[in-house]
């Protein structure tokens, strides 16, 4: 996984990301960008309107997708289109409280994603933030803020909870999200002012206060889970029986292994909850790396697992996971190139 640093505005910021990954981000408009392959392109004219209503609302977010799209050269509807595609990822999430602040760990299970950059970014006259996402994209998968935010999420996709009328998709505003909350209700106050183009999708999100949140896409809404004693957990198909009875995917209404696997490792969470009063990194590792049969915290598709503490603004990432479950620590002052996991 490669490290990158970028600095500035963010159009500069946008740019050093285009002219330092271009060959990259012709490759993910190539892979991502086939979900059109079956739907049809969207109409050009869509393209433009929900390019305009992104720089109305967000001007600094079009000012970096400009920049990506001159730094490498391509043009700037192609880096929408990237933007604006659905996702598919299959992730587990669990949060909890611990002696040195709340702590979220992060799985992310996506076939072939093995183009995930992790982007340490210092914006002019505004705050850090560092985060897990992929080249020409602004999606993010995981992300860290040094204003005390830190975020991440799962998704199952289901055609039918798109909503048409969106700009946005889940996925981006989780990174409007970093860029422009300091809290779990500031965050929760910029889901609740924007409707979403989303799948099955969710955003888990854990503040410096200790408060976290999971908000979850249903067909018509937004609906908010709280952490219980301080603690809290989803997975792709820990999904209310709102989103489960529309998914396209017959695992998610089937009794069928997956799925038994799949609450098992809910129950396990809970086990996990109910056993261990030291709730510390170390624990947080332990969950995230267990492949035990049945359960699969992590499995051979998961290709990195991310720690964030949002106090000490540090997100500890394992590279080529799960088979090297190496967690190196990055935070605001770190100066490594590249992530290796052999060493």
């Amino acid at each position: 996984m490669i490290y990158l640093s970028l600095k500035g505005t963010p159009y500069e910021v946008g740019f050093q990301h285009g002219r330092r990954l271009r060959d990259l981000i012709y490759y993910n408009i190539r892979f991502i960008c086939a979900v059109y392959d079956k739907d049809k392109q969207p109409d050009s004219k869509i393209v433009k309107k929900y390019s305009e209503r992104l720089e109305s609302e967000f001007p600094e977010i079009t000012e970096e997708l400009k920049g990506i799209s001159d730094g490498s050269g391509i043009s700037f509807e192609k880096i929408l289109l990237l933007n604006f595609s659905p996702i598919s990822k299959t992730c587990s999430n669990i949060v909890f409280n611990s002696d040195d602040g709340v702590i979220l760990g992060h799985v992310n299970d996506q076939r072939g994603m093995t183009q995930d950059i992790i982007f340490h970014i210092s914006y002019k006259n505004c705050k850090e933030i560092i985060e897990i996402s992929s080249a020409g994209n602004l999606i993010m998968g995981a992300g860290i803020s040094s204003d005390g935010l830190a975020i991440s999420h799962s998704a199952a996709y289901s055609k039918r909870l798109i909503n048409t009328d969106a700009y946005l998709n889940f996925g981006l505003l989780r990174r409007i999200i970093l860029l422009k909350a300091s809290s779990i209700k500031e965050a929760k106050s910029i889901i609740e002012s924007n409707s979403v183009k989303s799948a099955a999708d969710n955003i888990i999100i854990a503040d410096s206060s200790g408060d976290s949140l999971v908000a979850e896409v249903l067909p018509d809404t937004v609906e908010f889970r709280y952490p219980e004693n301080g603690k809290l957990y989803c997975t792709n198909r820990s999904l209310n029986s709102n989103i489960r009875g529309i998914l396209d995917l017959d695992t998610f209404e089937k009794n069928d292994p997956v799925v038994k696997k799949l609450k098992n490792r809910e129950e396990y969470f809970e086990s996990i909850f109910d056993s261990n009063k030291n709730c510390s990194v170390e624990l947080m590792k332990k969950v995230l790396t267990n492949k035990d049969d049945g359960i699969e915290v992590c499995s051979e598709i998961s290709c990195w697992a991310a720690i964030m503490q949002p106090k000490r603004f540090q997100l500890l990432i394992a590279d080529r996971f799960p088979e090297y479950g190496n967690f190196k620590t990055i935070t605001g002052s770190s100066k490594i190139q590249y992530l290796n996991s052999y060493t």
